[in-house]
């Protein structure tokens, strides 16, 4: 898939300054927003372009906030030091989604852990 676009956020807890992010697994796949593996606090927003049309590239911030997650957004000069390290170490950028089984149907009562840099080397999401 190709890569579109990219845009970050930073995340916060409602609850605090120093209360812990909940798991955003289910946030993550809903959105396909990728959490960075060196600093979880920031969350890549990508736009893929694939056979169907564009994927991602949605903030649904009511879902975010229903889990006491903040979405904010961050400084141009933040945004293009982590567009540089999205593009140069996709692998540090990872989100969830549903795997396929042997059959190759999405199994729903899972969710697994997916680079950047396996959905920017997919031909589609099928491939997935």
């Amino acid at each position: 898939m190709k890569l579109k676009n990219i845009s970050f956020m930073r995340l916060e807890s409602r609850f605090g300054v120093n209360d812990k992010l909940p798991n955003l697994a289910d946030m993550l796949r809903y959105d396909v927003a990728f959490q960075s593996t060196v600093s979880p606090e920031y969350v890549a927003f990508p736009v893929f372009g694939t056979k169907h049309g564009n994927l991602g590239g949605r903030i649904t911030h009511g879902r975010w906030d229903s889990f006491g997650v903040r979405v904010k957004y961050i400084e141009d000069a933040a945004e293009q030091v982590l567009s540089q390290a999205a593009r140069t170490k996709p692998e540090a950028w990872v989100t969830f989604r549903h795997p396929r089984n042997e059959y190759g149907q999405l199994d729903y009562s899972k969710l697994a852990p997916f680079t950047l840099e396996a959905y920017l080397s997919a031909k589609d999401t099928d491939s997935l």
